[in-house]
């Protein structure tokens, strides 16, 4: 789910900031500090933060601000009822995100962290932790589903060497492999076709990452191999 609403996010990042000063009307402040998790990082100092503002289905840019020489930042005159609030950082060509935050009632502060990598194209931290296939028999059709867990082990987000949206994590499909279809952990935004398969094309951040697709193979004995 982090993962939908990170490609989600990053899709209306692109689209022009749109007016909406009448929802920033108020006493609310949000305060933080970016920090690199990446020991020996470059430094956040002057990185330009953006605050988003939720009302309902729309996000919307509301503010931007530049970070102090700790990474300090601080939003003011903010609307405490009735809208969520997230954050964005963009390090070295990747887009970080707070947790999404509410103003709960009589508070008019609320401090939000914001965590960012350096990045590396060094795939040697990254590996399948964990991998299930569930087979499904139906008539002249086998439906196969599979759950990868990826595990980033590293201090850093992993990166295409080719570049932003490059293929960064390869999912090979048997021959004959049809109707693919993508769920946890991925959009068709974040994908692209390969002569083996598919390939995933965000950035890959350190931790836990989980990977959910199904396919369908034709079959025409009783068994398969």
């Amino acid at each position: 789910m982090r993962n939908w609403l990170i490609c989600l996010l990053a899709t209306l990042s692109l689209l022009v900031p749109m007016s909406i000063g009448v929802w920033a009307q108020g006493s609310g402040v949000i305060e933080g500090q970016v920090f690199n998790a990446t020991p020996g990082g470059a430094t956040v100092e002057n990185v330009t933060i953006t605050l988003w503002i939720l009302d309902g289905q729309e996000q919307k840019v509301l503010q931007e601000e530049t970070t102090d020489g700790e990474g300090k930042f601080r939003f003011q005159g903010l609307d405490t009822e009735g809208y969520s609030y997230q954050l964005q950082v963009d390090h070295q060509g990747v887009s970080y995100w707070s947790d999404v935050a509410t103003f709960s009632e009589g508070e008019d502060t609320l401090s939000i962290p914001v965590t960012v990598y350096d990045t590396t194209t060094d795939d040697a931290d990254l590996w399948v932790e964990k991998a299930h296939l569930i087979l499904d028999f139906q008539a002249g059709t086998i439906l196969l589903q599979e759950v990868q867990i990826l595990l980033n082990n590293g201090n850093k987000t992993y990166v295409s060497p080719g570049g932003e949206g490059g293929e960064t994590i390869h999912f090979p499909l048997p021959q004959g492999a049809a109707n693919l279809q993508l769920m946890q952990g991925m959009m068709a935004c974040c994908v692209a076709q390969t002569e083996k398969g598919f390939a995933y094309t965000r950035p890959v951040f350190p931790g836990v990452q989980e990977f959910f697709f199904s396919y369908e193979l034709p079959y025409q004995s009783p068994s398969y191999t």
